[in-house]
């Protein structure tokens, strides 16, 4: 933007009191953002774009807008210019407005700044009044955690360079941390893995292992939040928390605004309707305010993005239309035909045949999936800014992780609840602005969504309890190998709610970085399967006829630990959540629990003429009235 002595100099194009820069040349790389501080007389919209040609407002080829209230009080315009796929080096770059009312409208641009580079404007600050921090006391570092829903490990351009979206911000992280490029979780759903992720555990043993059940208060009690609260930490969870929770639990957190179940996609905050990442961005700023000076602090953000109930931000909206993504290479009917019989016909399957059955549905599908990633960038990015402003940037750590993939296709399956790479296999960054010499460092070695709780334990130079299942990754972190480091991890899907389309398959194995050996657990007997990964790494074979000793030491192994660590949760009553194949079903406290779901069920039975014992004991049956009815019980 061009300025003289007269302020910065704006032309008018046309007959409307639309406004253009003279333009600037962008270098996104360097630069997150435009923040224009401008006052307006009438509402209307902001707009920062670059045009083929010619005069400033001919075509642009893409373009950022944000509201203007126009109350004509000073209002803070923030441009995330870096989120933007299409955003080249030295692209000529105009601001416009664009006001409802076209006449008599009062206008001033008061100034205009680019954080993260240098300006010849002059440079502005938030007009929030931004507190700086006082030092913690013991210098121990704050924790900001970042965790995202559904996200692939290679939806994030850190670890992906043909991604079709930029994602500058989380970038920034790996480059100036530690990017575990063989991120896993051990369990691929939202709400067990999230239980692992705050405990440190495996399914098993912190035994939440469906929706809205709450930590079991002796697990709760070695999570990291209880372990940092009682070491002199002011903790906060913000979003979907996704773990069901007791009022006592809740209330032990020092700041929580967070949905035990999936949340939405908007929410309200001070009179505007916001979407879930802006929403976080303004509450990580009212949870900052709240942290008392001296006070180290931990914060679990947990973004809907990219999961299926996320809305793509009004702004973020047809950034991908008309590109098309081509076929996974697993994505092939005979790779799907190989899957035992119940996993193809289970909601993976479905949800493959709605969702990917074309190539327009795969290509709309997978856009907004990324288009909501954009928006979780921009978040990253608004956060750090927020860090620098208030002095805290050098001594906090941020860590980004999702709680599980995602498959887009491979083996003709959509979703998680897989044992298979897309659904295990997650973005895994810690960055640690005091480790210098790891910036920008990649690690080959597996690190696990349990790893998370001991890590910030260690990190607030705290004990680590010696019954977490995880291990601190914070050796490498400080640039040290351990000299003994997992070479497998256990995995298992216990996870069957009866109210989903179709049943979601229950699984458990474990998993070198050669070989993956599954036990399928629904059928009776359970189905084996082993996979060669060095020779096969996409998992389209099932080759545990050709290599049986392999197989059964990894099942070995596998037994090994199951009895080590035994199952001790049960398949909950229908009196709360059901899950799929309750070998207990008892079709009268089904009709007292959950008298909708019964009826449903008794009209089907009804139209099949089949008896209330082949409903409850004949496998075909129960699955065609479950179908049906929309139910499985």
């Amino acid at each position: 933007f061009q300025q003289d002595a007269s302020g910065i100099r704006l032309s008018t194009t046309g007959a409307d009191p639309i406004l253009s820069s003279e333009g600037l040349a962008i270098d996104p790389a360097t630069m997150t953002a435009v923040v224009v501080e401008m006052r307006s007389s009438a509402a209307g919209f902001a707009e920062l774009f670059w045009a083929h040609g010619g005069k400033p407002g001919m075509h642009a080829d893409r373009s950022l807008r944000v509201p203007v209230r126009g109350t004509g009080q000073t209002e803070i315009l923030r441009f995330h210019v870096g989120n933007h796929p299409k955003w080249h080096e030295n692209t000529v770059t105009h601001l416009r407005f664009d006001p409802i009312n076209k006449s008599g409208v009062e206008i001033s641009i008061e100034s205009i700044s680019f954080p993260g580079q240098t300006s010849t404007a002059s440079d502005t600050t938030h007009p929030r009044s931004i507190r700086r921090h006082v030092a913690n006391a013991d210098n121990r570092p704050n924790i900001i955690f970042i965790l995202t829903d559904d996200q692939r490990w290679d939806s994030i351009g850190a670890n992906n360079p043909d991604l079709a979206i930029s994602t500058p911000a989380i970038d920034r992280l790996a480059q100036g941390g530690v990017n575990f490029v063989n991120g896993f979780v051990t369990t691929p759903i939202c709400a067990v893995s999230r239980a692992s992720i705050i405990s440190g555990r495996h399914t098993r043993n912190h035994r939440v292992h469906c929706f809205l059940i709450p930590f079991p208060e002796d697990v709760f009690a070695s999570s990291y939040p209880v372990i940092l609260k009682e070491g002199g930490y002011f903790i906060g969870q913000l979003g979907k928390y996704g773990v069901g929770a007791t009022r006592e639990q809740m209330d032990f957190f020092d700041f929580f605004d967070g949905d035990l179940a999936q949340g939405e996609a908007f929410k309200e905050y001070q009179g505007e309707r916001l979407h879930d990442s802006e929403w976080l961005t303004r509450r990580t700023r009212d949870f900052l305010d709240a942290v008392p000076d001296g006070q180290p602090f931990v914060l679990q953000l947990n973004y809907k993005a990219p999961h299926p109930s996320a809305a793509v931000a009004p702004e973020d909206e047809g950034t991908l239309a008309g590109v098309s993504f081509p076929r996974q290479p697993a994505d092939r009917p005979e790779y799907g035909a190989s899957l035992p019989e119940h996993v193809r016909r289970g909601l993976g399957g479905h949800a493959y045949r709605g969702d990917f059955g074309t190539a327009e549905r795969r290509n709309a599908w997978i856009s907004r999936y990324l288009e909501k990633i954009i928006s979780v960038d921009r978040s990253v990015a608004a956060i750090t800014e927020e860090l620098e402003a208030r002095g805290l940037a050098d001594n906090t750590v941020l860590v980004y992780l999702s709680d599980h993939g995602t498959h887009y296709g491979e083996r003709q399956l959509t979703g998680k609840w897989t044992p298979f790479e897309p659904s295990l296999k997650v973005p895994f960054i810690i960055y640690d602005p005091r480790a210098k010499a790891t910036a920008g460092t990649v690690r080959e070695e597996m690190a696990l969504n349990i790893d998370i709780a001991p890590t910030f334990i260690e990190l607030a130079g705290l004990t680590v309890p010696e019954d977490l299942d995880g291990l601190s990754l914070l050796p490498f972190v400080q640039g040290q190998t351990p000299r003994a480091w997992r070479e497998h991890f256990f995995f298992e899907h216990q996870t069957a709610p009866a109210t989903v389309p179709r049943p979601l398959a229950r699984f458990m194995g474990v998993r070198t970085m050669a070989e993956n050996f599954v036990r399928w657990t629904d059928p009776e007997p359970p189905i084996e399967e082993f996979y060669d990964l060095a020779t096969d790494p996409l998992e389209r074979f099932n080759v545990i006829e050709s290599y049986p000793e392999r197989a059964n030491r990894l099942r070995q192994l596998f037994n090994q630990w199951e009895q080590e660590n035994p199952d001790t949760y049960t398949f909950m009553s229908y009196t709360h959540r059901p899950q799929v194949g309750n070998p207990e079903i008892d079709f009268e406290q089904l009709k007292v629990a959950l008298p909708t779901h019964f009826e449903r069920i008794r009209q089907v039975v009804e139209e099949m003429g089949v008896t209330w014992d082949q409903a409850k004991n004949d496998p075909e049956i129960r699955w065609e009235i479950g179908v049906k009815a929309q139910f499985f019980y």
